[in-house]
């Protein structure tokens, strides 16, 4: 049986360099490769496609630079490619953030199944901010708080599952924006050590605190 495809839109690539979204594709691809054939974005200079350890990546054209990109474009240049490479393969198209919300509106109008994590609450991190922003910047300030809420609220109606990574903001999304479906799956980490060191470890760690005591 033909494993299920999943194209998975929103980050910047991989092999990870950049931040947590990144690690967290990079970890669940790899832990499920063999249960389904993943396709990656991965932001370049041109479209093309190779493998990376079973994972299919696109690359597709990008605005960006060592340390900014901008989202919205780039994933729904990644999603067009994807839709008019692999349309009848994909059975699913996981977004991350709520900046690929615009992307998202391509695979609804393509009637895919989608799955999408809104990520934080963006348009009210920026109202805080606010207070800091210039006076002649304020009209450019509202019109991106304004964008940032109704990419929040395409990513909650767009979706046939919305993923929340707080109880917190999953809370937050039923009310405001009542979607259909909202499932929580909380962040998870490596174990960086063993759930009981040894003594010799915790004499090594004692010393180091009291160094900088």
């Amino acid at each position: 049986m033909d494993k299920p495809h999943i194209a998975i839109i929103g980050l910047r690539g991989i092999p990870s360099k950049y931040g947590g979204t990144e690690t967290f594709v990079e970890e669940l691809t790899m832990i499920l490769k063999d249960k389904f054939q993943f396709y990656v974005m991965h932001e370049d200079d041109k479209f093309f496609e190779d493998n990376y350890n079973g994972i299919i990546r696109i690359h597709s054209l990008a605005i960006e630079s060592k340390s900014t990109s901008i989202p919205s474009i780039n994933d729904f240049l990644n999603t067009a490619y994807v839709l008019a490479k692999h349309k009848k393969s994909i059975d699913l198209f996981y977004f991350l953030g709520p900046d690929s919300a615009v992307a998202a509106i391509l695979a609804k109008f393509e009637k895919k199944r989608i799955m999408m994590n809104p990520d934080g609450v963006e348009w009210k991190r920026l109202i805080k901010r606010s207070y800091f922003v210039p006076f002649y910047l304020f009209p450019i300030y509202l019109a991106t708080m304004i964008y940032m809420y109704l990419m929040e609220y395409l990513s909650c109606k767009l979706p046939d599952v919305v993923v929340a990574d707080s109880l917190g903001i999953r809370e937050h999304l039923m009310r405001r924006h009542k979607p259909r479906r909202v499932i929580y799956i909380a962040y998870g980490a490596r174990e960086l050590l063993p759930s009981k060191p040894s003594k010799e470890d915790e004499a090594k760690i004692l010393d180091r605190l009291r160094r900088f005591s």
